[in-house]
């Protein structure tokens, strides 16, 4: 009888011991699913930076570029608007010289624009125009 009690026991004991080993592994196993999950989400979530900050980065490339276009019109049209105003102002300087050239002389239109023109393009020594 002593026997059969302590073959229960050891039967009872080695049971205990296969049952705690069997939920050790279940525990194990599962925190290993769980580690494995926290690592997926954590890339995942590492991914979905790194693409928020590629697109990020892309926008404000996107809107350099803008800025560097808007920019280049800019210098553009104002060298345009500089090189009209000077035309428009030599025009004007070159009215007035025919003017006072056909008033205070007795040439022509056509000779006051020859002698425009002469002066313009320095055939005329010691004479310049200052616009």
């Amino acid at each position: 009888r002593a026997e059969q009690a302590q073959r229960e026991r050891d039967e009872r004991l080695k049971q205990e011991a296969a049952e705690q080993a069997r939920r050790d592994a279940e525990a194990k196993h599962k925190a290993e699913i769980e580690a494995a999950a926290r690592r997926e989400a954590e890339a995942e979530a590492r991914a979905e930076r790194e693409k928020a900050a590629a697109v990020e980065a892309e926008r404000l490339k996107a809107k350099q570029a803008e800025e560097k276009r808007l920019a280049e019109e800019k210098r553009i049209a104002g060298e345009q608007a500089k090189r009209e105003a000077d035309v428009k102002h030599r025009k004007t300087v070159g009215t007035n010289i025919v003017n006072a050239l056909t008033s205070h002389t007795s040439l022509t239109r056509e000779q006051a624009i020859e002698v425009l023109t002469a002066l313009k393009d320095d055939l005329i020594p010691c004479a310049k125009i200052h616009y």
